[in-house]
């Protein structure tokens, strides 16, 4: 039986939430927060035995993505999480999904480019494990130009979900990559 002291304490409110509703947030925020951590190690520990036995590039890249993972990034994922149970102001609520959104969209990014670098960048060598230098000047510029349109999706994405209308953005991407594509055709079909 919970003494009455300690129920009026829990019932009492601040900024639209009950004591006993911080006291959950919070207590999500840190099981969240220790769930990513534990998850983390486990994954990596997992991916680590397996990559000795593999040869693909592939495991390396996860491993070293995970691995750069940090403690805020995950304790800001844990703060959005835990803060899902609280009544904020739509300010507020539109800062920490923001912050959250930010966080998973530029670990996703630096994701997808340390692949696609990877694959681009095995494409550069021929089959004797020389480099060709044409390609590797190709490979180059086309990692340079794939970045950019990730980070670009990526700040279309969080200004979507920040409420911008982005449609203007988007078509004027599309009419732009039309034209550098028409523009890039006689060079690629020179090669």
């Amino acid at each position: 039986m919970i003494p009455k002291e300690i129920t009026v304490l829990l019932q009492q409110t601040y900024y639209e939430n009950t004591v006993e509703k911080y006291l959950i947030a919070l207590g999500i925020c840190i099981a969240v927060f220790i769930a990513l951590l534990i998850v983390k190690r486990v994954v990596l520990h997992r991916l680590k035995k397996l990559a000795k036995f593999t040869k693909l590039k592939y495991d390396d890249i996860a491993i070293g993505s995970l691995s750069r993972i940090t403690k805020l990034e995950m304790f800001i994922i844990s703060i959005y999480v835990g803060s899902r149970e609280l009544t904020f102001h739509k300010t507020a609520n539109t800062v920490i999904s923001t912050f959250a959104i930010v966080v998973i969209v530029f670990r996703l990014i630096t994701v997808a480019t340390g692949i696609i670098t990877t694959l681009i960048t095995d494409k550069t060598v021929d089959e004797n494990g020389e480099v060709i230098q044409e390609r590797r000047s190709a490979a180059r510029n086309i990692n340079i130009l794939i970045k950019v349109i990730l980070w670009v999706l990526g700040a279309l994405f969080i200004l979507n979900n920040l409420g911008v209308n982005i449609t203007a953005a988007v078509a004027g991407l599309g009419i732009g990559g039309v034209a550098i594509a028409l523009a890039a055709q006689s060079v690629l079909g020179d090669a």
